[in-house]
């Protein structure tokens, strides 16, 4: 490459605004920041800077599906950088410090999530963080949703179960496992709407018959752009349940969570 070209591209990615690779993240992992990192070998920084956009670190590093890459402006003179790989590096080399968690003051007010994948227990985290009590309905008998289904030579059991400690460990959060919301005897959505102040559905695709949502002529849920609401007053709704397995997207789901 000569100086030339070089001096462009590095103009690209020193503007104001934040890099394409930034602002492609769902999330918005300060992969600028990360990079410089990795470069100076300090990988519990790196640590920091990814966990402070994603709260499921060793999960998404290993199944992230890139929306930064074709952003990269590296790509437009060779490969693009491998944001996911210096991730997975961070967490390999550094040490992942406990998480303290901060003072918290509770709120009067409590919300119920319906499902247990990653964009319900998005929602779990940043409103018990918050002070909200926080009530997950989940139909297995475990915590992660279709993650359970990737093979452990892609993601290891045991760092799904490092991930998801901080649910059992926040007691704000509560889980009430084999509770299929509107079925088999478990409290209905209406049910839900009465005893709770807001409920966020995250129950994946093709799983929210009960629900009685209303949908477009496409049969997708009809949900406001900006905040995610469905058609019933109190309810919103993300992750795959909104994306569809089509679009299926784990780090999109995270940031519906968010």
């Amino acid at each position: 490459m000569d100086q030339k070209t070089m001096r462009e591209l590095e103009a690209k990615c020193i503007q104001e605004s934040p890099p394409g690779c930034t602002a492609a993240c769902p999330v918005h992992v300060d992969a600028r920041a990360l990079i410089a990192a990795v470069q100076k070998e300090d990988f519990e920084a790196g640590i920091k800077i990814l966990k402070r956009a994603v709260p499921f670190p060793g999960i998404i590093s290993r199944i992230c599906d890139e929306p930064c890459q074709a952003q990269c402006k590296r790509g437009e003179v060779g490969d693009p950088i491998a944001i996911n790989a210096l991730e997975r590096a961070c967490l390999e080399y550094g040490t992942v410090l406990e998480s303290k968690l901060p003072p918290i003051i509770k709120k009067d007010k409590k919300v119920a999530v319906v499902g247990g994948g990653l964009s319900g227990l998005t929602v779990a985290l940043e409103l018990a963080i918050k002070g909200y009590k926080v009530v997950i309905y989940e139909k297995e008998g475990y915590l992660g949703g279709s993650i359970r289904d990737i093979p452990a030579e892609k993601l290891p059991s045991e760092l799904i179960e490092a991930d998801l400690a901080q649910i059992g460990q926040n007691p704000l959060i509560e889980v009430n496992f084999q509770t299929r919301v509107g079925c088999d005897g478990s409290p209905s959505l209406a049910d839900l709407i009465q005893e709770f102040d807001a409920v966020y559905l995250g129950t994946g695709a093709g799983d929210e018959s009960s629900l009685d949502l209303a949908r477009d002529g496409q049969g997708g849920l009809i949900l406001d752009p900006l905040t995610f609401q469905t058609s019933r007053p109190k309810v919103f709704a993300g992750g795959t349940l909104v994306l569809g397995v089509a679009d299926k997207s784990p780090i999109t789901s995270i940031s519906h969570g968010k």
